[in-house]
C-alpha cells in the first residue's frame, strides 16, 4: 500500500514542481543543495514505523476521559438519535458514522483509540505526500518526521475524540489540493473536492478550510481556462456542502448560536493566542497545557519559546540568502496563506460565538505548518540543516515520551473510580455527580451493574447548578446541557436545597463525584448531605473526588 501511495502523484514517470515537469530520476534543487541519500528507501517506512510505535504502545494505559466516554455512549443510540446529538454535541456526523462500524468490532479502551492511531499514521502519509509534490522528496521525509513525533498529532492519534480523524482529513485535502492547483484537471480537483467535503462534514469551522484554500490556488495554481473552470466548479459545490453544514448545526443544536462584537480584551487574547500558535503546533498538548483563556492568563514559557524560534530564523535569514528567498518564495508564502486562516479563523469564529479559547481549534493546521517547518529546515546548509533537523526531531520526541507517560487529559481516572464503586456496591446505593453528565457517562461504560444517578450541572457563571426536570436521566447533549432548552433555570438557596433533598431521597448509600470546589462554592449541597447523611469514606481520583455517604439512621449507620 505504501508503493502505492508513492506512485499515486507521478504522471508517466514525471513529477510536476510548480509548473514543470521534472525527470524524477534526476537530483532535485532543494535550497541551495541537491537531492542526497535521503532518499534511501527505507526511510518512509523506518518514519512510518516510529509512527506507530509511539501512536499504539501503551494506547489503553491510561482510563478513557470524558469525550472519549461519550463517543461510545452516543454510538450506542438508535442511528437517527445518534445523529441528531452528535450535532447537538456541535459535530457534524461523519466522524461519528465512521466509528460507529468500527465500535461493531468492540469498544475495549485499547480498539476504541485505536481508530484515532490509524488516522494518525494516514496523516504521516499525506504530509509527505504533499511535501513531495510541492518541494521535493527530502521535504517530504522530513515532515513526515516532523509529523511522526508531533507532541500534538501524538497526543490526538492516542484519543477516541474526532480530532485525529479530522486532522488526516485536512492532510489529505491539502495534498489533494497542491496536485489540483499544480496539475488541474477533473479529476484532481474532484478528489480534492470530496477530501475536503469530508472535513467540511466532520467540523462545523470546516468553512475555514475552503478560504484557505482559495488563497493557497490563487497563489500556485494554473490560471489558463482549462484549470481555473474546474477550480470554480469544485468551489461551487464546496459551498454547497458548507451551506449544508450550516443548516443542519442551526436546525439541530439546542440552543441557536449567539453572535457578539469582540470586546478589546477579546481581541488581545486573540492575538495571543495567534502568536503563540506556532509553539503550540510544534510542542503544545492543547486540550490540557495549553487551554488558554483571560481568566487563566497567558502562558509566558509559550510566548518565550516562540520569540526565541523567531530570532533564531531572523539570524539565519539575516546571513543567508538561500533561506531569505525560501522563506519568501511563491510555494512557501502559499503555505502562510493556507495556515494562518486555519489557525485564526476557527478561534475567530469561536469567540463571536461566545466561545473560550484553546489549541485545539486550531490543530488542523499541524500538518501544513510542519511542512513549513522542514521546507525551513531543507534551506539550511546541509550539516547545520541535518543537526538542526535531528536536534528536533529529538527534543520532540522527548515531549511525545512525556505525553505518552501522562495522556489523562486532566480528566479523572474514572476506570479506578468507577472500579472503586463496583466493588462494594449495593442494592440501595445511588451515584451522585457534579456534573451529572461526567458520571453518567463514566457509570454506563465502566460499571458492570447498572446505578440510580442524580445530581446537576453547576453554572459556570454564578453559584447555581442546572438539573434536568424530576425523574429524567441525561440523554445527552440534545437534553440539556446547561442552559440547554432541556435543563432547569439555575436554582441556588432554599430551591437548591428542596431540590437535591427530592432527588436523593429512597437512597441509602450515596457515591458522591465531585470537584473540590463543589463544596466550598455550594454550601447547599453540604447542608442536604450534613443533615441526613454521614460521610463514611472517601477516595481522591484528581481532580475530582469520591466519597461514600450512608443514610443517618440506616443499618449500616444506626442513630446514637
Amino acid at each position: 500500500m505504501l508503493l502505492e501511495f508513492s506512485k499515486i502523484a507521478t504522471c508517466r514517470g514525471r513529477r510536476y514542481d510548480g509548473f514543470m515537469a521534472i525527470d524524477q530520476t534526476k537530483p532535485q534543487a532543494t535550497g541551495n543543495a541537491t537531492e542526497p541519500a535521503l532518499k534511501q528507501e527505507w526511510l518512509l517506512p523506518a518514519i512510518l514505523i516510529l509512527g506507530v510505535a509511539i501512536r499504539f504502545i501503551g494506547i489503553g494505559r491510561e482510563s478513557l476521559w470524558f469525550d472519549e466516554l461519550y463517543n461510545i455512549w452516543a454510538n450506542k443510540l438508535p442511528f437517527g438519535d445518534m445523529l441528531r446529538e452528535q450535532i447537538a454535541a456541535g459535530h457534524p456526523p461523519l466522524y461519528y458514522l465512521a466509528v460507529r462500524a468500527w465500535y461493531a468490532f468492540g469498544t475495549g479502551e485499547e480498539w476504541v483509540r485505536s481508530f484515532s492511531a490509524v488516522a494518525g499514521i494516514f496523516t504521516l502519509v499525506f504530509v509527505f505526500l504533499a511535501g513531495r509534490d510541492l518541494f521535493s522528496r527530502r521535504i517530504g521525509l522530513w515532515a513526515a518526521a516532523f509529523a511522526a513525533v508531533s507532541p500534538l498529532l501524538v497526543w490526538y492519534s492516542r484519543a477516541n475524540t474526532f480530532y485525529a480523524f479530522m486532522i488526516a482529513l485536512t492532510a489529505l485535502s491539502f495534498w489533494l489540493l497542491i496536485r489540483a492547483s499544480l496539475q488541474g484537471g477533473w479529476g484532481n480537483w474532484a478528489l480534492y473536492t470530496i477530501a475536503a467535503s469530508g472535513v467540511l462534514f466532520s467540523y462545523f469551522y470546516g468553512a475555514v478550510l475552503v478560504g484557505a484554500g482559495w488563497l493557497f490556488f490563487l497563489l500556485i495554481g494554473q490560471r489558463d481556462r482549462r484549470a481555473i473552470t474546474p477550480w470554480l466548479v469544485s468551489q461551487a459545490v464546496l459551498l454547497g456542502v458548507t451551506a449544508t453544514t450550516y443548516i443542519m448545526s442551526k436546525s439541530a443544536i439546542t440552543e441557536a448560536p449567539s453572535f457578539r462584537i469582540l470586546s478589546l480584551g477579546q481581541l488581545r487574547f486573540l492575538l495571543y493566542d495567534i502568536i503563540i500558535s506556532p509553539a503550540v503546533l510544534i510542542a503544545g498538548k492543547a486540550d490540557a497545557a495549553i487551554n488558554y483563556t483571560g481568566a487563566q492568563g497567558f502562558p509566558v514559557a509559550h510566548v518565550m519559546l516562540f520569540a526565541l524560534a523567531v530570532l533564531v530564523l531572523a539570524a539565519a535569514a539575516f546571513f543567508s540568502k538561500t533561506i531569505r528567498d525560501t522563506l519568501f518564495n511563491r510555494k512557501t508564502v502559499a503555505i502562510y496563506c493556507y495556515v494562518i486562516p486555519l489557525v485564526a479563523g476557527p478561534m475567530i469564529l469561536q469567540l463571536i460565538h461566545g466561545g473560550t479559547l484553546s489549541g485545539r481549534f486550531y490543530v488542523w493546521a499541524a500538518p501544513a505548518f510542519l511542512l513549513l517547518v522542514a521546507v525551513i529546515i531543507a534551506a539550511m546548509p546541509r550539516r547545520i540543516g541535518f543537526l538542526a533537523g535531528v536536534a528536533a526531531l529529538a527534543a520532540l520526541l522527548v515531549l511525545s515520551f512525556w505525553i505518552v507517560r501522562d495522556s489523562s487529559s486532566g480528566d479523572s481516572d474514572w476506570r479506578s473510580l468507577m472500579g472503586t464503586i463496583s466493588e462494594d456496591q449495593m442494592d440501595g446505593d445511588m451515584l451522585v455527580s457534579f456534573p451529572l453528565h461526567n458520571g453518567a457517562i463514566a457509570a454506563d461504560y465502566y460499571l458492570p451493574k447498572a446505578i440510580p444517578i442524580a445530581g446537576g450541572m453547576p453554572s459556570l457563571s454564578e453559584d447555581a447548578i442546572y438539573f434536568l426536570p424530576p425523574g429524567n436521566v441525561w440523554g445527552g447533549y440534545i437534553s440539556g446541557y446547561w442552559a440547554g432548552s432541556g435543563a432547569t433555570p439555575p436554582l441556588a438557596g432554599a430551591k437548591l436545597e428542596d431540590r437535591f433533598s427530592a432527588d436523593i431521597s429512597g437512597a441509602k448509600r450515596l457515591w458522591v463525584v465531585t470537584a473540590d470546589d463543589t463544596f466550598t462554592r455550594y454550601p447547599e449541597v453540604n447542608n442536604v448531605l450534613d443533615a441526613g447523611w454521614h460521610k463514611k469514606q472517601s477516595w481522591d481520583y484528581p481532580p475530582v473526588t469520591l466519597i461514600l455517604f450512608d443514610a443517618k439512621g440506616s443499618a449500616a449507620n444506626p442513630a446514637p
